[in-house]
């Protein structure tokens, strides 16, 4: 409340207009543009997530349902194979990578309109910084498309809105011209936004599980959220190999 603008939107089915789309783009770079040669005294608990992947798969193996199990235990237990067999794939796809090739910065690792205070359509403030932490740049890019243009409704609920997460790329690229510190994304991180793109749902889906294990939470709530992250991998497996060229062809450096 101690901001200006509107609440306008949650992180469940955001439909932002183009324009607020394009100036998300921009906030999120100057964001990181602004924190790249930060080198906190601490750090979160949290381990990168290359190195979440393998706990969320643990995590997931030991999975136990509640003592009055619910439609939000069976779906978990049911998919299980299918999650693990994503996760997986996941992890062999990113670990391939020398770190090196990639930026490390501190991220917001929860940029979703939910988290912005808009006014006119422009963004005037960014909050919520409880789940910030050292990791890849390229990561905290995935998950704010994941959170941005992961449809939400009816048949297409899962699937990823391509031509508004493209346009939110080419706008997050632009915003680093003349910058000297941090750079737009290289070619190593558009080839692998994709599968990061699957590590942010998985990252998700970790949440759902862990909030709905330790918490009096409404199961229905969160069988939706779960039905969600499940359609992204339904989604993933079919058009997955499609996202490379379809969110980065041709995408340029700036």
């Amino acid at each position: 409340e101690f901001l200006q603008g509107d609440d306008k939107y949650t992180w469940v089915d955001p439909h932002c207009s183009p324009r607020e789309v394009d100036n998300a783009a921009t906030i999120l770079a100057m964001f990181h543009q602004a924190v790249a040669d930060i080198i906190p005294k601490g750090h979160r608990t949290e381990p990168k997530i290359i190195d979440l992947l393998p706990q969320i798969s643990s995590n997931l193996n030991n999975y136990e349902p509640k003592l009055i199990p619910s439609e939000f235990d069976d779906c978990l237990v049911n998919n299980l194979p299918k999650i693990l067999s994503n996760c997986l794939a996941t992890l062999d796809a990113l670990k391939i990578v020398d770190e090196s090739d990639w930026p490390s910065i501190v991220i917001h690792c929860d940029f979703h309109p939910g988290n912005l205070k808009i006014s006119a359509e422009e963004i005037v403030g960014l909050f919520d910084f409880d789940w910030s932490k050292i990791d890849l740049r390229c990561f905290d890019v995935a998950l704010a498309g994941w959170y941005f243009f992961t449809s939400w409704r009816g048949e297409l609920d899962g699937a990823l809105r391509l031509a508004e997460f493209r346009t939110f790329l080419n706008t997050y690229q632009e915003t680093f011209q003349d910058r000297a510190i941090l750079k737009p994304m290289n070619d190593v991180e558009l080839v692998q936004l994709p599968w990061l793109v699957s590590a942010a749902n998985l990252y998700v889906l970790n949440w759902t599980i862990d909030d709905y294990s330790s918490k009096d939470v409404d199961p229905d709530e969160y069988l939706m959220y779960l039905q969600h992250s499940l359609n992204f991998i339904q989604w993933f497996e079919l058009d997955g190999q499609n996202l490379i060229s379809a969110l980065t062809d041709p995408l340029q450096q700036k």
